[in-house]
């Protein structure tokens, strides 16, 4: 466990090389070693608000959380684990070290954030569905935006109900994922700094 402004520098080099195998960072998305995060963590960790967790198997990283504690509550920000590892529940492992220290620290709170996960469906006790609004300017463009909008919304509800029907859903998103964790020679497999 990581909280401390001295432990940046090293923590961005285990967390990135692991961050770089996932899924994640195949959508461009995610937690990056750059200037932007780094700044954010050296703020946190001052204020003592900072918590990452970095799961070594020999020495090298395979999973990682990070999150900041804002009173009695954990806020998740990061997570990814190597998927090679898969089958050994790296993600599960940093998670239950996770909450175990920050029961020590009489955390009583721990929000996973956005999105429907599975691990977020087995470890939490409440959710809520947020709804997205959307405001076109009354206007031909407006109009146009709209209805795009709408048939895409509705050919994406359609898509998601056949593929659930088939049961597909989950068998869709893990290959989505396996494909997406692959390395690439477009992403290339260094880490950046």
């Amino acid at each position: 466990m990581f909280s401390r402004p001295e432990d940046i520098a090293k923590v961005m080099v285990d967390v990135e090389a692991v961050a770089a195998k996932t899924y994640l960072r195949g959508l461009g998305t995610g937690f990056r070693n750059d200037v932007e995060h780094i700044r954010r963590f050296e703020m946190e960790a001052k204020a003592g608000r900072l918590r990452i967790c970095i799961l070594y198997g020999a020495d090298v990283p395979q999973a990682f959380w990070i999150g900041f504690v804002y009173g009695n509550t954990f806020h998740s920000g990061y997570t990814g684990y190597d998927a090679a590892m898969r089958e050994f529940e790296v993600g599960t492992l940093v998670f239950v070290y996770l909450i175990d220290r920050l029961c020590e620290e009489n955390v009583k709170i721990f929000d996973f954030g956005l999105g429907d996960a599975f691990y977020k469906q087995r470890f939490a006790d409440q959710c809520w569905n947020e709804v997205s609004i959307s405001i076109y300017r009354p206007s031909l463009r407006g109009a146009g935006l709209k209805l795009a909008f709408t048939v895409h919304y509705h050919f994406v509800r359609f898509l998601h109900s056949v593929l659930k029907r088939l049961k597909l859903v989950d068998w869709v998103k893990r290959t989505w994922r396996a494909k997406k964790t692959q390395p690439s020679k477009e992403r290339g497999n260094g880490t950046q700094v």
